[in-house]
């Protein structure tokens, strides 16, 4: 709301009756609150800035330099003194002799794998250069110059014809007729092959391509499709992995760390005005292997309590106000903090103009620096040194961040910055007591990237079942992926599988994705053979009696 010139000078009365009447007291209270106002006031709508600027300058980065936003004259100053000992810097580097261009450095061929097929195709010379010009015999092969061209050949549907060989006897005995058995189908009744079907799902839920532009693919190829009958196996394809999903969900409860995040996925609802509404889409990932999706149709912590409070042990979160009836029970989760979350709200606080948070950064920094220090040691080694280089560091920025209190204000960036520390100030402690523990959430934050990439090509889900169907077919398929198997290979080999009979969650592990062929990871290096093993067989996937 503006303030008109009337509002003002009705202020400046009040004011000024105040220092008549030597109310100095009520006069400083008064003045005191309008300046902390127009400080939040500031502090808002310089973060709000700062965020809008972010985003349209490439998605979300927080290496946003808030120097940008700060108007102030100190701020000036420090820009213009950085910017006047840049220049020294350049005349000095301008004044130093020439030195000598180091050598350019040829690039390298690229390698191509050796586990792609090749095909050789000669090239002879001339029938009238084959003929030697001065002695006139004919010139013999010494050898060849070879050269590689990578080439890409569109896919091709193939139509399998299976004849069933029928026998009767000569002499017409009853019921002397026999048929070979049926081909076994991943779906009744239904024409895709196991290829086919793997395709489909990769397509929109690793490639996030809907159905309906997969079928202008298949077009292309020849083939015309009808989208309603494509959406049909896709639903029966969710399905038949649904054991394969609640096999995976059980490896993510035995895990010795889990991660959860969350994020919105609309459904479509005819009885709500808007004809859709939001639900959720939650991310477990077990020990960065294991992925499991599930569908909530509200954010409500009863409905995400109801699959999650089978876990036990750690638990590693954004801290979600609805996870702390999980830290309650009779055996609960251990909660572990995510100190990236911790940062975030710090980074807002500087974008706003606020210095006081650039020391909290550049110390979080600083336990940053010691866990790239301690990449790939054991864990046992990792504890070690978060002990003796981290908790000093931990210590530091828990003085800092306590004289920060008093002089912040609780719906400031800063203040909400001190208000989460405050609650999640244990569980950011988590990481000194386990070796295994990481600072941060990431790992289970990309697993949402799917769903996030997802809904901008698919818009949204039919249906709550079908938002299931879609958590069962992400979890197979990411878990795979995490696994580093090679998608098209198993899911065919598993829709295979599956059209024989149905699996328990029990028998479901023997077709799980630690279980699949490996895909080609190291490119211009072909693995050794034991990396790709072959499919089992029928009998060796059978489990036992």
């Amino acid at each position: 709301m503006e303030t008109s010139p009337e509002d003002l000078t009705v202020l400046r009365a009040f004011l000024a009756k105040l220092i008549v009447t030597a109310k100095t007291d009520e006069l400083l209270d008064i003045v005191l609150a309008l300046v902390a106002r127009l400080m939040r006031n500031e502090a808002k709508l310089t973060g709000r800035l700062a965020a809008l600027l972010r985003g349209h300058a490439g998605g979300g980065t927080e290496r946003f330099g808030s120097a940008q936003l700060l108007l102030w004259k100190d701020a000036l100053d420090e820009a213009a003194a950085e910017e006047e000992e840049k220049e020294k810097e350049k005349e000095e580097e301008e004044a130093k002799p020439e030195a000598e261009p180091e050598p350019k450095v040829k690039p390298k061929r690229l390698k191509l794998p050796a586990s792609l097929p090749h095909r050789t195709v000669k090239l002879p010379v001339e029938p009238n250069l084959r003929i030697c010009s001065l002695c006139g015999a004919n010139k013999v092969c010494i050898g060849h110059e070879s050269s590689e061209v990578l080439e890409l050949h569109p896919a091709h549907f193939e139509v399998i014809v299976y004849e069933r060989e029928r026998l009767a006897c000569p002499e017409a005995c009853p019921e002397s007729v026999v048929v070979a058995p049926a081909v076994v189908k991943p779906l009744d009744g239904g024409i895709p092959g196991p290829g086919l079907l793997a395709d489909i799902v990769i397509r929109k839920a690793i490639d996030h391509t809907p159905i309906n532009r997969i079928l202008g693919i298949y077009r292309r190829l020849g083939v015309d499709l009808p989208e309603g009958t494509v959406y049909g196996w896709w639903d029966q394809v969710g399905d038949k992995l649904r054991p394969l999903a609640e096999a995976i969900w059980t490896m993510v409860l035995g895990s010795h760390l889990a991660q959860a995040d969350d994020t919105g996925l609309r459904v479509l609802d005819t009885d709500t005005p808007a004809g859709s509404r939001r639900g959720h889409m939650w991310g477990i990932l077990g020990d960065g292997r294991w992925a499991r999706y599930r569908f909530t149709p509200t954010w409500k912590g009863d409905e995400m309590a109801a699959f999650l409070g089978a876990r036990s042990g750690w638990l590693q979160g954004d801290g979600y106000a609805g996870y702390e009836q999980l830290y309650r029970k009779q055996y609960p989760c251990i909660e572990v903090g995510c100190w990236c979350h911790a940062r975030r709200y710090f980074v807002k606080a500087e974008d706003g103009g606020d210095k006081r948070a650039r020391r909290p950064l550049a110390i979080i920094g600083e336990l940053f620096a010691v866990e790239k220090e301690a990449k790939g040691l054991p864990h046992e080694e990792r504890l070690a040194l978060r002990q003796a280089r981290s908790r000093p560091i931990l210590d530091r920025l828990w003085k800092c961040f306590d004289s920060l209190g008093p002089t912040t204000t609780p719906k400031s960036p800063l203040g909400k910055a001190h208000t989460y520390l405050t609650n999640q100030r244990r569980a950011l402690e988590r990481f000194l007591e386990d070796g295994r523990l990481p600072l941060e959430n990431n790992a289970c934050e990309l697993l949402m990237r799917h769903v996030a990439v997802g809904r901008k090509n698919w818009l949204h889900c039919g249906s709550d079942k079908g938002a299931e169907r879609l958590a069962d077919i992400y979890t197979v398929l990411v878990t795979a992926k995490l696994q580093g198997a090679d998608l098209a290979k198993g899911l065919a080999f598993v829709f295979e599988q599956l059209g024989r009979r149905a699996y328990t969650v029990e028998e479901a592990r023997e077709l799980l994705p630690d279980r699949w062929p490996k895909a080609q990871s190291d490119f211009g290096r072909a693995p050794p053979e034991a990396v790709h093993p072959p499919p089992p067989t029928a009998a060796e996937i059978a489990p036992s009696a």
